[in-house]
């Protein structure tokens, strides 16, 4: 049976919007790889602000997939689509969540780094109210 024509194209427009999503996950990957410097606080707002988005699409075409009618080629195509592009972002997933448990340890390694030369340099000077001892009388 054929689908009428807003079918296909509430399907092309979730199609884009998860394009833009694997896109967006990208930028994120070499965002905590640090290949690029990016914030990823815009990326994870653009990430919230494209799921907003495809809520009611997914919901939209389940509904649609749900009938037991024949499906026209050309939408069964945009799905077939649809869902190789999310197998493959939950596939990415577990590789995301390495990249920010690892760029975690690193600032957390940075961070140590920073406090231990800080500590040191607290060290260096006038030690209790006196001045610093040298060994010998030319120093």
């Amino acid at each position: 049976m054929r689908r009428d024509v807003p079918e296909l194209s509430r399907s092309h427009e979730a199609l884009v919007l998860w394009q833009r999503l694997d896109a967006t996950y990208d930028e994120i990957a070499r965002a905590l790889e640090g290949a690029i410097d990016r914030d990823l606080t815009e990326l994870l707002g653009r990430v919230s602000v494209l799921e907003q988005q495809l809520a009611p699409l997914v919901r939209e075409i389940a509904a649609l997939r749900a009938r037991h009618e024949e499906t026209d080629p050309a939408l069964a195509a945009v799905w077939c689509e649809i869902d190789a592009l999310v197998a493959s972002l939950v596939d990415r997933q577990p590789t995301l969540v390495r990249a920010a448990v690892a760029a975690r340890a690193r600032i957390a390694e940075k961070l140590v780094e920073l406090n231990t030369a800080k500590a040191q340099l607290h060290g260096y000077g006038v030690h209790g109210g006196r001045p610093t001892a040298f060994a010998t009388r030319y120093a």
